[in-house]
C-alpha cells in the first residue's frame, strides 16, 4: 500500500489540504466528507497537522461458475483528492487481492485483513511523501488514517465480525435482534425480519468501539464455552474480533457506512417493485400488477439527462434491473407510481423519495440531516403496517442508519459502492482472466 500511496501523491494534481485549515462547525452546508462530523473531529485531534484519510471497500466475486474459488479485492480511496478524480483507477490503492477456495469465514477474513491493518498502523505514525498537488512540489510528513468502510452486507459482516445480515443481530450499526415470522400464512417455515421497535420502547443499542470492547472482554473469557448461537445471542451478534479496532480513527460501528447501491436501490427499491408488480401478491392492497403497462408507459416518457448511466429498461424486466436502473426509477419516477398506487402507499413511497434526494445531494444543509432522519423513521414505522412485518428485511431496516452516515461522512454519493463498481470491474476482469487460465492449466 505504501508504495502505491507514494506513487499517487507524486503525480496527482488534485490534492489539497485547505479543508483541514478551517472548521466547518459553523458552516451550514455539508459538501463532502470533510464537512462531516467524523472528519471535523479528526481535524481537532490532529491540532493543525496535515493528514490523509482513506475509505475502504472489500468485495468478493466468483472466479468461475464451475469453481468454488472466490476472489477478494481490498481497495482504498484517498478523500483528500478532488471528488471528481478520487475514484479514478490511477488514484485508487489496491490493498490486496486474495484467492480463496471457498468463501472465507470471519476468522479467515480477519487474517486477510491483518497485514493490511499492519500497513495502516505504519501509515498512522507518518511517512514522508513527495507531494505534487500543491502550488509547488514538496516533501511532506503525513499521517494516514482509515476512517470508513463501505461494502455490501455479506462482505461487511465478515469484515466486522458480526452475524449474517439475515440472522439475529445482523445489523452492522445497531444491536436489533429482529423477530421471526412465517414465510407465508400457515407456513411452518420462518424468516427473520427487522421492524423498528415502537417509539415508546427503548431502541436497540448502537454499535460503537465501546460496545465492541465490552463484547470482546466477554468473548475472550467465554467463547470456548459457547456454541455459535449462544455466542451470537450473548454478544448481540459480535461473534468474532475485528482487527480494524486497532486503528486510531476507525469505529467498528459508525465507520461502517450506509451503502445506497445494495441497501437502498438494489435492496429496498427492488423489494418494493416486487411487492407492487409480482402477481403472487395480486390480492394484497399494495399490488398494482394490473397497472404495470400504464406505469411503464409513464416511465418511458421520462427524459433523462445525457449523463444518466443505464436508462431503465421496460418495467416488465424489473426483476433483472441493475442498481442504477432502480436508482433512476426511485429518484425520477415517483409520479408514475404515485398515480397508480393507492394513496397511502404513494404517500409512504414519497417519504423514501424525498429522503434519498436529500441524502444523495452534493450539497446538504446541516438542518436537512434531521429531515432525512424524520422521513426515513416515518417510512420505517409505517412499513410493517402497510406491507406486513414479513417484508421488513434487513435492507429495509438499514434506512434507519442513513441519517447518521450523512451526518458523519456527508452525502451517500461520497462513498457508495457505486463508486467502486468501475474499479472492481476493471480489476476483476484482468484478475479473473489470469485465474481462469491458471485453473485451466491445472
Amino acid at each position: 500500500m505504501i508504495p502505491q500511496l507514494r506513487d499517487i501523491l507524486s503525480h496527482t494534481q488534485e490534492l489539497n489540504f485547505e479543508q483541514q485549515q478551517r472548521s466547518s462547525s459553523n458552516i451550514g452546508i455539508i459538501d463532502d466528507i470533510y464537512d462531516g462530523e467524523k472528519y471535523q473531529d479528526i481535524i481537532k485531534k490532529e491540532k493543525g497537522k496535515e493528514f490523509l484519510t482513506l475509505i475502504m471497500n472489500v468485495d468478493g466475486i466468483e472466479v468461475s461458475k464451475s469453481s468454488s474459488s472466490s476472489l477478494w479485492i481490498f481497495t482504498f480511496v484517498i478523500n483528500e483528492i478532488k471528488r471528481s478524480e478520487r475514484f479514478k483507477l490511477k488514484n485508487v490503492i489496491i490493498g490486496g487481492i486474495v484467492s480463496t477456495t471457498f468463501k472465507p469465514n470471519r476468522d479467515q477474513m480477519q487474517k486477510l485483513l491483518s497485514p493490511i491493518v499492519n500497513e495502516l498502523l505504519i501509515l498512522e505514525k507518518g511517512e514522508t511523501f513527495e507531494v505534487q498537488g500543491l502550488s509547488t512540489s514538496s516533501n511532506m510528513h503525513l499521517k494516514t488514517f482509515l476512517i470508513g468502510s463501505c461494502c455490501d452486507k455479506p462482505a461487511q459482516s465478515l469484515v466486522q465480525g458480526i452475524s449474517e445480515p439475515i440472522g439475529a443481530f445482523g445489523c452492522g450499526r445497531c444491536e436489533l435482534q429482529g423477530v421471526t415470522v412465517p414465510i407465508k400464512p400457515n407456513s411452518q417455515k420462518k424468516i427473520r425480519v427487522f421492524p423498528l421497535d415502537p417509539e415508546d420502547q427503548q431502541q436497540p443499542r448502537l454499535r460503537t468501539n465501546e460496545t465492541y470492547d465490552l463484547s470482546m472482554k466477554i468473548f475472550y473469557k467465554k467463547h470456548h464455552l459457547w456454541n455459535i448461537t449462544q455466542l451470537r445471542d450473548r454478544l448481540a451478534g459480535q461473534i468474532s474480533p475485528c482487527v480494524l479496532r486497532d486503528l486510531t480513527y476507525f469505529d467498528v460501528g459508525t465507520s461502517f457506512l450506509s451503502d445506497s447501491l445494495h441497501n437502498v436501490y438494489h435492496g429496498v427499491m427492488k423489494r418494493l417493485l416486487r411487492l407492487w408488480f409480482d402477481k403472487k401478491y395480486r390480492k394484497q392492497p399494495w399490488n398494482i400488477c394490473d397497472k404495470l403497462k400504464v406505469v411503464d408507459r409513464y416511465l418511458s416518457s421520462i427524459k433523462y439527462s445525457s449523463t444518466t448511466l443505464r436508462i431503465p429498461r421496460s418495467l416488465s424486466k424489473y426483476r433483472r434491473y441493475k442498481a442504477n436502473e432502480t436508482r433512476n426509477i426511485l429518484l425520477f419516477g415517483f409520479s408514475a407510481f404515485g398515480a397508480a398506487l393507492p394513496l397511502k402507499y404513494a404517500r409512504h413511497f414519497f417519504l423514501l423519495v424525498v429522503a434519498m434526494h436529500i441524502a444523495e445531494s452534493r450539497h446538504i444543509q446541516r438542518t436537512q440531516v434531521e429531515d432525512i432522519r424524520l422521513l426515513l423513521n416515518r417510512f420505517l414505522q409505517l412499513f410493517p403496517t402497510l406491507y406486513t412485518p414479513r417484508h421488513n428485511s434487513q435492507s429495509v431496516h438499514s434506512l434507519y442508519h442513513v441519517a447518521a452516515s450523512v451526518n458523519y461522512y456527508g452525502s451517500l454519493s461520497n462513498y457508495s459502492t457505486f463508486n467502486f463498481e468501475s474499479i472492481l470491474g476493471i480489476t476483476e476482469h484482468y484478475v479473473i482472466l489470469y485465474f481462469q487460465m491458471f485453473i485451466e492449466e491445472k
